[in-house]
């Protein structure tokens, strides 16, 4: 099979596309302190704008992918294997944290409502890395 430049090009744009639809979406932000749900929720839009965006390029380059099988198949193993690589990466950093690894120290100043909101936050989950606030 010989590649075309058109076809690289398409590719190439792609990619492109899907990493900015990604990159608005925040998939490439820390996840830290947010719920697991949120992140595969977050997962979910991406993959699914994602294939939207390969339905549309397919349709006004009439390629070869864009019948719906394929992208029923493409949004299926993309949306879980999103959210299963995510869902173990949380998972392996929570044991590194839970040793004494990868932990980020953090000092909250003042004496309002929002202080003890966010001392709250980051006392609850001990899993998200961050060590006791000082000073709550």
């Amino acid at each position: 099979m010989r590649i075309s430049v058109r076809n690289f090009a398409l590719f190439a744009g792609l990619l492109l596309l899907w990493h900015s639809l990604f990159s608005f979406l925040g998939l490439y932000e820390s996840k830290r302190l947010s719920h697991q749900r949120t992140e595969g929720l977050d997962v979910l839009k991406a993959t699914s704008l994602a294939t939207v965006a390969l339905f549309s390029v397919g349709s006004l380059f009439s390629l070869s992918v864009n019948r719906p099988q394929f992208l029923g198949v493409f949004w299926l193993v993309s949306t879980s294997t999103g959210v299963l690589s995510r869902r173990t990466m949380r998972f392996l950093l929570e044991q590194i944290r839970l040793r004494g690894r990868n932990l980020r120290q953090i000092l909250i100043v003042g004496t309002n409502f929002a202080r003890d909101t966010v001392c709250k936050e980051t006392r609850s989950p001990s899993r998200s890395g961050l060590s006791d606030p000082r000073f709550c």
